[in-house]
């Protein structure tokens, strides 16, 4: 591995907590939700939290 692939293999390493590229911090839930705001042709899905 090389550049920027070997940083983020000892990321990894270092914290194995999950990271992702995009985060949208939201409120952790018991139940998925479906959110429809008005005017938005689209849905937003979100799911209920889980275990890994």
């Amino acid at each position: 591995m090389e550049g920027a692939a070997a940083d983020i293999e000892a990321a990894n390493i270092a914290s194995p907590e999950r990271e992702y590229r995009f985060d949208f911090p939201r409120a952790l839930r018991e139940l998925a939700a479906i959110i429809r705001k008005e005017g938005r042709t689209m849905s937003l899905r979100r799911p209920a939290t889980t275990t890994l």
